[in-house]
Order: C-alpha cells, then structure tokens, then sequence
C-alpha cells in the first residue's frame, strides 16, 4: 500500500508567477491596409510557437514548463524520475534519432545516472535500451544539464520513457520540477520500496502536482 503521508511530510510550496496578457490594441476598420497588416502580424506570430519546430532540424519533446524548484523525497532508496511518449506520439516520429537528454538538477545526489526504455508493458517500462552509468560527478546543479548521446537512438512507434535513476543519503531535492499541474505522463516516478511507477500526484494524494524537467531532444530525418 503507498503511503502518501511519506511524501506529504517534505511537500513544498510552489508560487506561481504572475502572467501577464497581451492585449492588442483595437484597429479602426476604416483602413483596409492596417486590418490585413495584423491578420498577417497574428498569422507569423502562431507560427513561431509551434512548441516543436526549430531551426536545426530538431524538436523538443517535453511536459514541463520553466523550473521552479525540485520536490523533496526520502532518502536511503532508489528513484527513477521520468517523463513518457507513449507510442500514439511515438508514431509521428518513426526513423528520427533521439540525440540528447536536457535535465535539471537542483541539488546533487549521491549517485545519478540517465535511461531510456523504448517500451512498456502496460504501465511499465520494459525494454531499457540506454543508460550512462553514474554521472553525479559531472552534474551541474541549480541548473539544465545536457547529455548527448554517443550515438543517435532511432525512434520507432513504441513508448519512448526519458528519466534520472538516482540515490540519495538523505531527504533531498534532487530532480527538477515546473509549478504544475501535473499533465498525463509527465511525473513518473519508481520508489524501490515498493518496486511500483506511480505518477507523483497520485503517490501524495495530490499535494505535489507538477511536471519533472526532463526533456528529449530529436533530430528530424526527413
């Protein structure tokens, strides 16, 4: 049975921003010019926020939003933070090359390493086709760390399942995080107490509602 209360002890307040709108100013309709120079303005700027396309062939992957802090977890066992693609997603990527894994770290662990599963039975990861070994020593905290892949991994039409399996000494903040609210897939976590992957929102009951930092970055080969 997972006990919320485990995770609730160490919940941490997130603040969120205050957003700003952007309010276009009325445009007379008297002038025919003026009236076709913002249909045009509003049609250029949609474009540019296409969340996926850049100008070097690649696309972000991502749930998160921009860092906010990182929740605190127990310490004295193993976590493996990840974000999931199921393979509905995964389709629209077949023979595209998955090059890098951009990540944040709040505070060091005592060991850190990165994954990548291709797929999954059920709610499972099954198939751990990547790793890189304990990389704690090069970690840059209070920051995103980018690991490049010595080799592109190309993507089929499978769940694609990007994480940081680490461990800590003590209760810590270790992994990332945005200010929520949870979205579906973007707050897998494995405690090795109980040996289950259960988004974090449902293991505290809702009391931490966000997003992990962890994004895959792919190189399209079309």
């Amino acid at each position: 049975m997972i006990i919320a209360n485990m995770y609730q002890k160490s919940v941490f307040s997130i603040h969120k921003q205050n957003k700003s709108l952007i309010m276009f100013s009325t445009i007379s309709n008297t002038s025919f010019f003026r009236v076709a120079f913002f249909f045009l303005i509003v049609s250029v700027l949609s474009m540019s926020c296409q969340p996926d396309d850049t100008e070097d062939g690649t696309i972000t992957l991502n749930h998160d939003g921009s860092n906010v802090i990182a929740p605190e977890l127990p310490g004295q066992r193993v976590f493996e933070s990840a974000t999931r693609f199921p393979a509905t997603q995964m389709a629209n990527y077949i023979g595209d090359e998955l090059i890098e894994i951009e990540f944040y770290i709040y505070d060091a662990p005592a060991s850190c390493e990165l994954f990548v599963y291709t797929s999954a039975s059920g709610n499972v990861p099954a198939n751990e086709v990547y790793s890189t070994g304990n990389i704690v020593n090069s970690l840059n905290t209070r920051t995103f760390n980018t690991h490049v892949l010595p080799e592109p991994l190309v993507l089929d039409a499978e769940d694609l399942w990007i994480g940081v399996r680490y461990t800590q000494n003590g209760a810590q903040r270790t992994v990332g995080c945005d200010d929520g609210p949870a979205v579906v897939n973007g707050d897998w976590l494995y405690d090795s107490t109980d040996g289950n992957w259960i988004p974090l929102v449902q293991r505290t009951g809702g009391a931490l509602n966000i997003n992990w930092n962890i994004r895959a970055i792919v190189e399209l080969k079309e």
